[in-house]
This record gives structure tokens, C-alpha cells and sequence, in this order.
């Protein structure tokens, strides 16, 4: 059923603001006093994508609104709104749309799935750099620190308190985990894999419900991925995928997505794994209306996953 096409009013302003910006207006000073003024609403700009129901619409427009705002950033290179949303949105168009590609190619044209694991990467070091620009806006071991000992890192986490800070070490988190993932076979990213854990780890000590209780998703992945000599442990992963599913009443579909991929998958556990995709399958995106796309992306992968059951099991 075709739906009426409605117009978002405030894209005229950020478009004005946006050819100001490039064509040099007034000087810097005026264009970081703008991009300021207009952080509130630029930062509506990509969560309202979060809400869009058409996968290909999305992955076509992000790109470029990711873009326009890193215009604006450099107008104005210490705005948090900024910074948080490009750290989010170059973390979540990697995962979302860049691994699904991969996906869809990794067995019919292995080289084009190399270029874009190569791509993920970048996009998501992309992401967690503006995490760490951001960070750095408060404590200033970041990014520093990342180069250091994971107990200089552990010590800079803890000291760590205040809530508005989640943001900032979630979607560095987020991109520094999916690099590691994408290039496992890369040693400069696996001697990562204690900061990933230790980011991860704080933030569920903070506020274990934050984006959907994502920490637990990070650190469930993070325990049923790998073999016990990086760090893996499956009940533990188990654990943190649950504690996901039930602080967020099984809205947030991408939980018993991994949860099944991850957990299900390494301990051959076909039942469990035909079930959590199967109710994803079933569940509507729009039960968790403001993550509709997120839910699109993993109904999408559930159905490409249960393809997938007789060479996984």
C-alpha cells in the first residue's frame, strides 16, 4: 500500500546552513558560531534515518548526510553533537550495511568481499576516531592511552564517571570491536581485543541499559566469537545475550540475531538457533519504532542465516 510522501522542514534550514558553510561565509568564526547554533537540530539528522523502513533507501542516504555533518565539523571541530553522531553513524553504516555486503559476496566473489572487509575496517576506525576526539574533549589520555597498557587504559576507564560520557566510550567501543572482528586475522587489531572488553565492561558498570542494553550485545558477542586463548568464553557470552533480550523485552532484534550466529552457532545447537531467527523472522520491525531500520537489518539476517543452517550445523 503506497504511503503518503511527507516533507521533513527542517532539511531547507540545514541545506542553507550547509551552502553557507561551503562557500565561506562571513569567515570561521561565524560559520562555528552557526554549526553551533544548529547542532540541535543537524543532530536529528541521522537518528531520523534510524527510523526508515526501506533498507536501500537508508544505505544510499547515510553516506552523504554522514559526510555533510563532517563538513560542518570542521567548522566547528570540538562540537560533541557532532563528533557522538559521526562516531555513531560511521560505526552503525559499517555493521549495518558494509558487513551485510560482505555477506552477500564473501562466497561467490571472495576478492570483492576482501575490498570491502577492507572498507568495514576503515569505516569503523573511522567511527571510533571521532569516539576518541570525543572523549578527549574531557580527559585528555584519550587517544593516547589506546597505545598504552590495558591496566593505563583499565585505570583511565574507571576514573570514568560521568554518565555523559557513555556515549563517547560506547561508539568508540563499537568501532574498535568491529574492526577487531573484521580482521581477525590482523595482529595489530587482536592485541585490541582487551580494550574491547575492558570498554565494554565499564559501560555496563555505568549504565548496563544504555542503546538498548548494548554493551551486553558487545560483550556477548565478544565471549561466544572466540576460543578461550583470546578471551572467549560461551556462558559467559550466553549470559550477556539474555540479560540484552530481557532488559529490552526482545525488541532489539539484532540480540537474538548474534545470540543465535554467535552462541547457537559454536555450540551446535540447531534448535536454539532455528528458534531466536525464526522469531525475529516473525517479529515486526515496528515494535521498536525508533530502531525500525536497526530491526529491518536484523530480519534481514536472520532469514540469510537459517539459509545458511545446513553448512553451519
Amino acid at each position: 500500500m503506497a504511503t503518503a510522501m511527507t516533507i521533513n522542514p527542517k532539511w531547507p534550514t540545514v541545506l542553507l546552513i550547509s551552502t553557507a558553510v561551503v562557500f565561506g561565509m562571513g569567515g570561521c568564526s561565524l560559520n562555528t558560531l552557526m554549526v553551533n547554533q544548529m547542532a540541535p537540530i543537524l543532530s536529528a539528522a541521522l537518528p531520523s534515518l534510524e527510523v526508515e523502513e526501506d533498507f536501500e533507501v537508508a544505505r544510499d542516504a547515510i553516506p552523504a548526510q554522514l559526510k555533510l555533518l563532517e563538513g560542518f565539523l570542521e567548522s566547528s571541530p570540538n562540537n560533541r553533537r557532532l563528533l557522538e553522531l559521526l562516531a555513531r553513524g560511521w560505526g552503525n553504516y559499517a555493521f549495518g550495511f558494509i558487513e551485510d555486503a560482505i555477506e552477500e559476496v564473501k562466497e561467490s566473489d571472495p576478492a570483492r568481499a576482501e575490498v570491502l572487509t577492507a572498507r568495514g575496517q576503515r569505516l569503523y576506525l573511522r567511527g571510533m576516531n571521532y569516539g576518541l576526539r570525543l572523549l578527549a574533549l574531557t580527559d585528555d589520555r584519550f587517544p593516547a592511552v589506546m597505545n598504552q597498557s590495558p591496566k593505563k587504559l583499565e585505570k583511565a576507564l574507571q576514573d570514568t564517571n560521568a554518565r555523559d560520557l557513555i556515549p563517547a566510550l560506547f561508539w568508540t567501543g563499537f568501532g574498535l570491536a568491529g574492526a577487531v572482528n573484521l580482521g581477525r586475522d590482523q595482529p595489530e587489531l587482536i592485541v585490541r581485543l582487551p580494550q574491547v572488553e575492558l570498554i565494554f565492561k565499564r559501560i555496563q558498570e555505568l549504565d548496563e541499559s544504555f542503546f538498548y542494553a548494548g554493551s551486553h550485545l558487545a560483550l556477548g558477542s565478544f565471549y561466544a566469537s572466540r576460543i578461550q586463548l583470546f578471551g572467549g568464553d560461551l556462558e559467559k557470552g550466553r549470559d550477556h545475550f539474555e540479560r540484552a533480550i530481557h532488559l529490552t523485552d526482545g525488541t532489539f532484534l539484532m540480540h537474538k540475531v548474534l545470540y543465535a550466529f554467535y552462541y547457537a552457532h559454536h555450540t551446535q545447537n540447531r534448535e536454539l538457533f532455528e528458534k531466536l531467527l525464526n522469531e525475529v523472522v516473525t517479529t515486526p520491525a515496528t515494535i521498536l519504532p525508533e530502531q525500525h531500520l536497526a530491526n529491518v537489518i536484523a530480519k534481514r539476517r536472520a532469514q540469510r542465516y537459517l539459509a545458511w543452517a545446513d553448512d553451519l550445523f
